[in-house]
């Protein structure tokens, strides 16, 4: 299985990580995708290894929109620039405008700096050649829209430059033009998940967490969406199937049977095509379960 979205070094998993990734082997968990939220984040995240017993670790680093803020994106930026090559994608990016994030008096305010935040985060994602794994609590349709708008005026602002230059000077992007995505834990209208997994000219899936099994409206999505837009995750330590409980990386398979019980089809199937979507949105090749 492939854990698209996990936090391990969180405080409640990283002192323990070693038994947490024995365990999550054991169970079938072959590849996690780290992120992180913030500057600190990013320092432990670089630090890993890229395997540690079993489990393959990919890395992300991005700013969350909790702690959106000009002097630490200008940080975190850079730490992307200098580590591209060995990350997966940039994440945990978005925007989050539930009110206990926005405040009261500010809130417009907030939600300017965390669009800023996001925009020059994918605007650099896209010319890295690099997917985005995104959070989008309360703001599904809005993270959407200015990921497509942010997307298509990079698209344009490359084609400019692409034809000042030979064309052998010219780096070919995997997916030239394409918002290359995975919206985390949507808690957003179906709908919208629909339009976005339907439309062609786009790469967006979207990851189930274990607590889906108590969300109708993730349980919503989770069935008009087809296997092929769907994705396994965690969110470790957070969205445990329990509320309340700390949520584990082993605890992905708990992920693949709502899939399964939700689409009424085989574990198997849907820890291979999950598998195989994960594998095609990160540019990975082919691993073994």
């Amino acid at each position: 299985m492939f854990d698209v979205h996990a936090h391990l070094t969180a405080q409640e998993l990283l002192p323990d990580l070693d038994r947490l990734l024995t365990e999550a082997y054991s169970v079938g968990v072959r590849d996690i995708v780290v992120v992180s939220e913030n500057v600190r984040d990013a320092a432990l995240v670089l630090n890993l290894p890229p395997c540690q017993n079993g489990v393959r670790l990919h890395k992300s680093l991005g700013l969350h929109p909790e702690h959106a803020c000009l002097k630490s994106l200008s940080t975190v930026l850079n730490l992307i620039r200098e580590n591209h090559t060995k990350l997966a994608c940039v994440g945990e990016i978005g925007l989050d405008f539930s009110p206990h994030i926005l405040g009261h008096d500010d809130a417009e305010a907030v939600k300017a700096l965390q669009r800023e935040c996001m925009r020059q985060q994918v605007e650099l994602a896209y010319e890295l050649d690099l997917p985005v794994n995104v959070h989008s609590r309360g703001a599904g349709h809005h993270a959407l829209s200015l990921l497509r708008e942010t997307v298509s005026a990079s698209s344009v602002a490359d084609t400019l430059k692409t034809t000042e230059r030979a064309s052998s000077q010219t780096r070919a992007r995997m997916y030239e033009g394409r918002v290359r995505a995975v919206m985390h834990a949507w808690d957003g209208k179906a709908k919208y998940a629909a339009a976005a997994a339907a439309d062609s000219q786009q790469s967006i899936y979207f990851s189930v967490p274990p607590c889906a099994s108590r969300s109708p409206v993730m349980i919503k999505w989770i069935e008009r969406l087809p296997l092929e837009s769907l994705l396994l995750e965690t969110d470790c330590p957070a969205l445990a199937a329990v509320k309340g409980e700390v949520n584990v990386p082993r605890n992905l398979q708990l992920s693949l049977q709502v899939i399964g019980a939700r689409k009424g089809v085989g574990l198997d199937i849907v820890r291979e095509i999950t598998r195989k979507n994960a594998e095609e949105l990160f540019g990975l090749q082919a691993g073994k379960e």
